[in-house]
């Protein structure tokens, strides 16, 4: 039975609809690594997803893997793995690794979990999985991949993830109550998506750590909410300082940079302040669009005042 504990959760029969509703059996074709704020800064810093021990309950805490996690799964209420999602194409993650069946943990929603490592890790009791055979939580049909999607998978990767690898990057909701790093005093705890990423682009525009090419677009939705509702929050009571830096001037760069570090910062009095050197809400936008632009390729737009 134990070998066979994957068909508790199995992916059911395919829709013969065009917008595919069946919950059970949904098109597999991404997943994602959600992660904090600041961590999600380290990882850009580092350029990879590293890879860790694992520490929960699972079977696999008593040996020395390093793993590197993510899911596909969405939760409506948000994340409690953080605000930032690095979304990769499925199954291109996983080229020339095996696949493995770790275990199911009972819990309010059970995770069924899968290791990827190119060793051979059935010396561990873990189970080789095929799935254009087995009738587990993942599948390939004629198709190509799904999953069911009325169940929490989790997916680990024996090695380290570079950022270059994921096709984009996202914003989700923090859950307002649950965190899987602290139970209470989480900072980043509740934060929606615009504002969450309003606060990691600040940090990362500040600091001038541009991403790989292509990986923070306008195109996305959440980004662009999340780049719009900076614009909106940093000029969102008007001023008007006669003898301020304008647009354009050898300050304005570094002013901007400083207002947009205190905000990602979350210090967001000091940003108040800080804006008020500028000579108007339109000179601050445009000095910030002109830092975003030069990190990132886009800014927010200046109709935002």
């Amino acid at each position: 039975m134990a070998k066979r504990i994957w068909e508790r959760a199995p992916v059911g029969e395919e829709s013969n609809k065009s917008n595919w509703t069946n919950p059970d059996c949904v098109p597999f074709r991404e997943l994602s690594h959600v992660c904090h704020l600041d961590a999600a800064i380290s990882i850009l810093r580092l350029g990879k997803i590293r890879s860790g021990l694992v520490y929960d309950e699972s079977k696999l805490r008593d040996y020395r893997i390093c793993v590197a996690w993510f899911s596909p799964n969405y939760w409506h209420l948000g994340s409690r793995y953080g605000n930032v999602a690095f979304n990769f194409a499925w199954p291109d993650l996983i080229e020339e690794l095996d696949p493995f069946w770790v275990e199911r943990l009972e819990g309010k929603v059970p995770a069924h979990r899968f290791l990827f490592s190119a060793v051979d890790r059935t010396s561990l009791g873990l189970i080789p999985y095929d799935p254009s055979r087995h009738k587990g939580p993942w599948a390939l049909r004629d198709s190509g991949h799904v999953r069911n999607g009325d169940v929490c998978l989790e997916v680990m990767l024996e090695r380290d993830v570079r950022v270059g690898e994921s096709s984009k990057l996202s914003f989700v909701d923090h859950h307002g109550s649950y965190c899987n790093i602290r139970r209470d005093g989480c900072a980043d705890s509740a934060l929606s998506a615009s504002r969450g990423g309003a606060i990691f682009l600040a940090k990362l525009v500040s600091e001038r750590i541009k991403p790989p090419n292509g990986l923070i677009r306008n195109d996305e939705s959440t980004v662009d909410g999340a780049m719009e509702f900076l614009a909106a929050q940093l000029v969102r009571k008007r001023w008007k300082t006669p003898r301020g830096v304008r647009e354009g001037s050898k300050r304005a760069p570094s002013v901007a940079r400083a207002v947009l570090s205190a905000y990602g910062l979350r210090a967001f009095n000091d940003a108040k302040t800080l804006k008020l050197f500028f000579r108007t809400p339109e000179d601050l936008l445009s000095a910030v669009i002109a830092e975003c632009e030069a990190c990132l390729g886009f800014g927010p737009e200046l109709d935002a005042v």
